[in-house]
């Protein structure tokens, strides 16, 4: 009898439970924390890529000293001048930059973008580049390759 009574009983019950669910709601809760760092990664580096776009655009360098005339920024200049500033500003760290495919002109100096600069003002200006990322859950590891390509037109 006191073996039936013993089963049927409901103390510790709670528990159980909370050792069931807490291991779930934790990977959950560390998922959705990993997810969002990955969102904030993405929107600055496509920010980083807009503003690099943007500045390939433009056909007056402002910070070639005295040097006349509609000239372009290198792509040297938009990698250290204008992307880099941007990766800085919401800590992310250029070194990590990669070209990945590229139909334009490579920088050589880090963050290694790619930029293509059209002389058509039909035609975009464009600077893309991957920045990965790695996150860890509970349940493993992932690794993403964050591509950004920012596009702009000659005025």
């Amino acid at each position: 009898m006191k073996i039936f009574r013993l089963l049927r009983s409901t103390d510790g019950t709670e528990l159980v439970e909370f050792a069931v669910v807490l291991p779930v709601m934790l990977t959950v809760f560390l998922g959705v924390l990993e997810f969002g760092q990955a969102y904030h990664i993405k929107a600055a580096v496509e920010t980083a890529a807009m503003d690099g776009a943007r500045a390939a655009a433009l056909r007056s360098c402002v910070v070639c000293g005295a040097i006349p005339g509609n000239i372009p920024l290198t792509p040297n200049q938009i990698a250290t001048d204008v992307v880099a500033p941007v990766l800085r500003a919401n800590h992310l760290d250029p070194a990590f930059v990669v070209p990945g495919t590229c139909a334009g002109v490579v920088s050589s100096v880090p963050p290694v973008i790619c930029v293509t600069q059209s002389s058509d003002p039909g035609q975009p200006d464009r600077v893309s580049f991957i920045y990965p990322y790695g996150f860890s859950v509970p349940l493993g590891s992932f690794r993403l390759q964050i591509k950004a390509t920012g596009e702009s037109f000659t005025d």
